[in-house]
């Protein structure tokens, strides 16, 4: 090793300096041992350097990296933009799981994973996701020990709450209905007329089994036929991996009037019978 008068940089000997290119002077008065510790010198410079650059080199591939995004009401979320890098961080975090398709059909990832794939979709989804919606179902139906003529309504409202039970199966579902991003709007507005007419015509045939409505206490009654329709929303929804954990019934609206009304008109139709 030398170290060239022109540059000072300790190189290998030869004709030109493989640093600055000049024809290759010695330095003069320079030590076998000084050399040997500027080498070290230089070295360590070049670690240290490495380490900035990997360092930065991160920063950059977390900066550019694939991420989900559950804002505004997302339960499935699409990533289209892909960046322009040879090599792509995918993050996941410990609260999700990542549908990948490159072409050759979806691969669940639970963790970061970088790829060189210049082609693919990702596919985020939560592993706990709970969809809640509210059913306002109207109920015509006689007054218990009335007749089976005059009808009074009912207005119920119903607070359902669903949670995905089987992750791969509600993606793979909602998937197949060739719509990308999921939103609970949208996943609801799916589900609600099918479900509203469950609720609403079980609990019709309910009532007419338990004959009919009891204007004591419509809330109470209606409240006893949770379980049962809990298991029919159950066989509708288990297609999309989902299950209930929640149906209550909110508020029942009574019209007092209409109800009078009936009652008063049927007390004097006795009497003039």
């Amino acid at each position: 090793m030398v170290v060239c008068s022109k540059c000072g940089q300790v190189v290998d000997e030869g004709k030109f300096c493989e640093k600055c290119g000049s024809l290759l002077v010695p330095k003069e008065g320079v030590n076998p041992s000084d050399i040997s510790n500027m080498v070290n010198n230089q070295s360590s410079g070049g670690r240290f350097f490495d380490k900035i650059s990997s360092s930065m080199n991160r920063a950059a591939s977390d900066l550019m990296a694939i991420k989900s995004d559950f804002s505004n009401g997302i339960l499935i979320c699409k990533i289209s933009k892909i960046p322009n890098m040879q090599e792509k961080k995918i993050k996941i975090d410990d609260t999700e799981t990542l549908f990948y398709n490159n072409g050759t059909g979806f691969t669940k990832y639970n963790q970061t994973f970088t790829t060189q794939d210049k082609d693919f979709l990702c596919f985020y989804v939560k592993n706990v996701t709970i969809i809640q919606n509210t059913f306002i179902v109207d109920i015509k139906a006689p007054i218990k020990n009335l007749n089976d003529v005059d009808v009074i309504s009912e207005k119920a409202t119903f607070n359902l709450e669903l949670k995905v039970e089987d992750n791969d199966k509600f993606f793979n579902s909602l998937i197949s209905i060739r719509q990308d991003t999921w939103r609970v709007i949208d996943l609801n507005s799916m589900l609600s007329m099918t479900l509203n007419k469950i609720i609403s015509d079980n609990t019709i045939s309910m009532l007419k089994n338990d004959g009919n409505i009891d204007v004591r206490d419509v809330k109470g009654q209606l409240s006893k036929f949770s379980d049962e329709i809990i298991k029919l929303i159950n066989d509708e929804v288990a297609k999309y991996g989902l299950n209930v954990q929640l149906l209550r019934l909110f508020n029942v609206e009574t019209n007092i009037q209409e109800i009078n009304k009936i009652l008063i008109d049927n007390l004097y139709k006795n009497y003039s019978e």
